[in-house]
């Protein structure tokens, strides 16, 4: 048996990693990774090392490569284009299909408040993440929760799925694939610059989850402050007191906490322990300040 893996991320270097030490690297047929600008580490360098260790063939997305010898699986782990043209292609989507098909739906799932999260391995198909499901598996989680720490959920979900799979084919066992239920279909678009922005509007403890969604290894979460884009990565709510003219109020400096900008939101208060502007962190800010 030969799978050949696509793979970018924490997500796929952990799972192939896994998949390696448990089943030995002769069932790996060759190796596809990828740059991704849009994260601080896009796990590639790590990749490439792995299969260096393991000698194993490596190639990055769009390199020219010319494999005559398909391989008799493929397997998809933080895989975020679309790969056509490959038969017995399995994609491990970030979460319980149908629900989030698309792009960022662990972030997604986390800044909506979702009380459990999980993971799916389904067949890949034209159209995105309507394959038939293999396999899924959910967690319960509490809040505050970063998205740091829901990629490692999300990473021994992944984990047991390939297990299951893979010690399936070993045992010539068929894979049975469970069509989705389209009524119960929703979508995550995918997310750009745009999408980072604080809407200080919010709730405070909507704002929180926004913030830890999008932190590392992500760009995190901005807004603009003096004219400048900055970058909250720790945060927490702080108790309410009664605003006046609250509406007119929203993103202003109203407390220092310890040197830390306790900031008015549509309702509550939170507190900003970490601001970030071209990577350096920001040890004070005027009193005087909003943040839009």
């Amino acid at each position: 048996m030969k799978i050949r893996f696509y793979v970018a991320g924490k997500k796929g270097f952990a799972t192939l990693e896994a998949i390696i030490k448990q089943f030995g690297e002769s069932c790996v047929d060759i190796v596809i990774t990828a740059r991704d600008s849009g994260v601080e580490n896009d796990w590639s360098d790590e990749i490439f090392s792995l299969c260096q260790k393991y000698r194993l063939r490596c190639y990055l997305r769009n390199d020219s490569q010319t494999e005559t010898q398909l391989p008799d699986y493929s397997f998809a782990i933080g895989w975020r284009w679309m790969i056509e043209g490959i038969h017995n292609l399995i994609v491990f989507h970030d979460s319980p299909l149908p629900k989030y098909r698309g792009f960022a739906p662990l972030a997604n799932m986390l800044i909506n408040g979702e009380r459990e999260i999980g993971a799916t391995a389904l067949l890949g198909t034209s159209e995105y993440d309507k394959g038939g499901i293999l396999y899924q598996h959910s967690k319960k989680i509490s809040y505050p929760k970063k998205i740091a720490d829901a990629i490692e959920d999300i990473i021994n979900i992944y984990v047991k799925l390939a297990f299951k799979i893979i010690e399936g084919i070993l045992n010539n066992n068929t894979l049975v694939a469970k069509p989705q239920t389209e009524s119960q279909a929703t979508y995550s678009p995918w997310r750009d610059e745009n999408d980072y922005l604080i809407n200080w509007h919010q709730d405070s403890d909507s704002i929180v989850r926004f913030v830890n969604a999008l932190g590392p290894p992500y760009r995190g979460a901005a807004s603009r402050l003096n004219g400048e884009t900055v970058r909250i990565y720790e945060i927490d709510t702080v108790q309410d007191v009664f605003v006046e003219c609250r509406k007119s109020s929203i993103g202003k400096v109203i407390f220092m906490d310890r040197q830390q900008p306790v900031i008015i939101c549509g309702s509550g208060l939170v507190r900003l322990a970490e601001i970030r502007k071209n990577g350096e962190i920001i040890p004070t800010i005027p009193f005087r300040s909003r943040f839009e």
